[in-house]
């Protein structure tokens, strides 16, 4: 992933709070969300029955377009500064935030940087990684 971009998302998942609570904490709109009890739909808005078991929001990282993994990173981090104190908010009342990146297989090798993992902690994130083929 550091010879080009990295597809990064931000993923924020908790338990019952609602939707629009997590978007205010990070203050950007999501890409896709639902809240808890919501009704289980298709992204072409079929009904799949039943509800949603916990509340989900994805956010795009525009940084990930122009940077490598480490950088987008980084620049992620800058951006979200002013959220930092209610992501950390959000950490402590149970939500699961991670920086999401992809890959496909053939990119094995790549370092994640100290200051890469220090911005992850400044967002109260985790990294997850997919590798696909």
């Amino acid at each position: 992933m550091s010879e080009r971009q990295a597809l990064l998302s931000l993923r924020v998942r908790h338990e019952s709070l609602a939707a629009e609570l997590i978007e205010a904490a990070v203050g950007q709109s999501a890409k896709v969300k639902w809240t808890a009890g919501d009704a289980r739909v298709a992204p072409g808005g079929r009904s799949l029955g039943g509800v949603r078991g916990e509340t989900y929001c994805t956010f795009e990282v525009p940084e990930a377009a122009a940077f490598p993994l480490n950088a987008a990173i980084l620049a992620l981090s800058d951006r979200l500064a002013e959220q930092t104190a209610a992501l950390a908010d959000l950490k402590q009342q149970g939500a699961d935030i991670e920086v999401y990146a992809t890959a496909d297989e053939g990119r094995r090798g790549e370092t994640i940087e100290a200051a890469t993992i220090a911005a992850l902690a400044r967002l109260s994130a985790g990294l997850a990684i997919d590798w696909y083929k």
